[in-house]
This record gives structure tokens, sequence and C-alpha cells, in this order.
């Protein structure tokens, strides 16, 4: 953790970071996954504003660019999961869940959080995405029926935390690098 932290980090770092880590526990919570704990891997990309829009490139190194270098990028490590294990499968202990780490969150992207709503509603009508999940990766019914409940339990425990005033919708790091501000969304929590 120290090596990938290192001792000075960004405030843009640590608004991506943030943002990943809550979408790293959502995800890790509706596919039961297990050892997430120390399998995050990084990527890094050069960000640039450019006529108010987030411009990314990959880093190949830390040596910028020679045709960046007028834009003044920031260099950034983003989070990348090489190890998804679980796939909803039964036997896995769901340490997301059982740490209760999404009754804990308190920080989240609207987007994401309507992209939830929105995907448990159709598992819930077994609408689109539910015939592709169910026809597209030969899952077990136990699997199937896995990530629909935890899911609905995700759902479930946002929806609360919103309702509660606990949940605050500030994370957007595209905007905290165009405006070098957070601001809180106020979103319906239903």
């Amino acid at each position: 953790m120290n090596h990938d932290l290192g001792k000075d980090v960004s405030a843009p770092q640590m608004v991506f970071w943030m943002t990943e880590l809550t979408e790293i526990t959502l995800l890790d919570f509706i596919f039961n996954q297990q050892d997430r704990i120390g399998n995050i891997d990084y990527l890094s990309y050069w960000y640039w504003l450019e006529n108010e829009q987030v411009h990314r490139a990959k880093a190949h190194d830390k040596k910028m660019p020679a045709d960046l270098s007028n834009k003044k990028p920031l260099l950034l490590k983003r989070s990348q999961l090489n190890d998804n294990d679980a796939g909803g499968r039964v036997g896995y202990i769901n340490f997301t869940k059982k740490t209760e780490m999404l009754k804990k969150l308190r920080h989240y992207r609207a987007a994401v959080y309507k992209q939830l709503i929105q995907l448990n509603h159709d598992f819930t009508t077994q609408g689109e995405l539910y015939q592709y999940l169910r026809d597209t990766f030969a899952l077990s019914e136990k699997q199937l029926h896995r990530i629909i409940k935890n899911t609905a339990e995700a759902t479930t425990i946002l929806e609360k935390t919103c309702r509660a005033g606990k949940l605050r919708f500030d994370l957007d790091p595209d905007d905290f690098l165009r405006t070098g501000n957070v601001v809180e969304q106020k979103i319906d929590c239903e």
C-alpha cells in the first residue's frame, strides 16, 4: 500500500481512488468476491483538460510524452481488477458483505448509484440485462440467483443509507479535474 500511495498523493489521485474503491466494493458485493484485498493493480494514464473536457492517454512510463508537454497533464494511477474469481459462486465468502462495507460508505458517484437502481429494476423484471447475464456467461441457476439477490441487497443497503441522509453524491473525478472542487449532487434516493 505504501508503495502504491507514495509520499505525496495528489487530490485528483485520491478522488479517482475513492471513486474506484466504491465501485469495486459494489462489484465485489454483487459478484460474491472473496479475496479482493491485495488484488488491485494499477495502470497509469496522463490526464489533461482541453476545451473544458477531460482527456486521457495511457502512460507507458513516467516520462511525459512530448506532444502533451504544453497541456500540463497529470500522471494518475487507475485501479485495474486482475482477479475476479468469484462470479457469484455460492460457496465463496463475500467479505464485502460480511464486513458491511456498503453500509459504511458515505461518498458515492451519483451516476453509479442511478445505474445500480436501473440494474436492480432490470433484474427484477427480467429485462434485457437479466437475459444477457442469464444467456451469456454460462452461470448456474444458483450463481444467477446469487448475483440477482446480491444486486437487490446492495440496492436496498445504498437506498437506505441515502434516505437516512448518510450518503453524499460527491464523487466525480472528471468534475474534480475540471473545477478542482467537490460538488455534491442531490438526487432522488429511489
